[in-house]
């Protein structure tokens, strides 16, 4: 039975990432003429691999308190996650993917390191992406002073809330063991974890995500000045943050994020004068990349998995 899922997850990465490939013509858009300057493609490509390694460490250290984990072991939990999450709306089905190379007494317990982990990334990527992207958002969306004292008190309650939940989880862990009284949230007792967490853990779990944003909002610069993108450095870092902020609410699988990703790259850069062509090339390359790479790398591990 096993290995017949193996082999169904396989021929449909295969299948979507074929559909998505010729439907939306991307192949289409790669020509000799696009990429002006392939040196900076490929540092792009190698700068990858770091990425994943940076996560590797972190999720090394968030399992500390449950699991030890080598580096390696680390790893192979983490890609095989990336493959089961392009399937499922939100990647949820990432955390799954983890689980599933951790030992059998501790994948349930670690449920509460994962939803801490993905947390305090999505935040980074919320507080990062409203701090980077302002000139974006001033000059597009912050038209008077009221727009923009609203804006500024949004800000402002999301890097509270932000600091709160990466540095006092010990604090809000009860508001889960609350929710154990009832029948149909008795799953909150995992969350237990979240009172483990000191502030040094917290802060080497923050560096490292803030790390892992700069690797992809870095990426995403040195693609567009691949194809030859010459517009002012303020301008690509706003747009590129205003990017991630935007993806970072959209529920569509990984898989299919790719068109939603496609049209929010098409309204941003339109802003700056990039065009329709090269804000797609640049999301399909970003794309491939960073999720259907390591996907196929996770793919070859979750075909090595046994049962505990």
């Amino acid at each position: 039975m096993l290995t017949f899922i193996k082999v169904v997850f396989g021929i449909g990465i295969c299948f979507v990432l074929f559909f998505q490939i010729t439907e939306n013509e991307f192949i289409s858009l790669f020509s000799g003429d696009n990429i002006k300057q392939p040196l900076l493609l490929i540092s792009c490509l190698l700068i990858m691999p770091l990425n994943w390694f940076l996560e590797a460490l972190k999720w090394k250290s968030v399992l500390k308190p449950i699991v030890r984990l080598s580096l390696y072991e680390s790893f192979k939990s983490i890609m095989s996650g990336v493959f089961i999450g392009i399937f499922t709306p939100a990647r949820i089905g990432e955390y799954a993917g983890r689980l599933i190379n951790l030992p059998e007494n501790a994948r349930i317990p670690s449920l509460g390191a994962t939803f801490y982990n993905s947390i305090v990334q999505n935040g980074i990527h919320v507080v990062l992406g409203f701090g980077l992207s302002y000139y974006f958002i001033k000059n597009s969306l912050l038209e008077t002073t009221e727009k923009m004292l609203l804006f500024t008190i949004i800000v402002s309650c999301v890097f509270v809330c932000f600091v709160v939940i990466t540095f006092l989880p010990k604090y809000w862990q009860p508001v889960f063991q609350k929710l154990t009284r009832y029948k149909f949230t008795k799953w909150a007792h995992h969350f237990e974890y979240l009172k483990l967490i000191d502030t040094k853990t917290a802060s080497y779990i923050l560096i490292i995500s803030m790390m892992r944003y700069f690797i992809y909002f870095g990426q995403y610069i040195l693609i567009l000045k691949s194809l030859g993108v010459k517009i002012p450095f303020i301008d690509l870092s706003s747009g590129v943050s205003a990017i991630y902020l935007i993806q970072s609410g959209i529920p569509l699988p990984p898989l299919l994020n790719i068109l939603g990703r496609s049209e929010i790259s098409v309204v941003v850069w339109n802003y700056f004068g990039i065009s329709a062509h090269i804000a797609l090339l640049a999301t399909f390359i970003l794309w491939f990349i960073n999720l259907i790479i390591p996907a196929i790398t996770g793919y070859i591990i979750f075909l090595k998995f046994k049962p505990a």
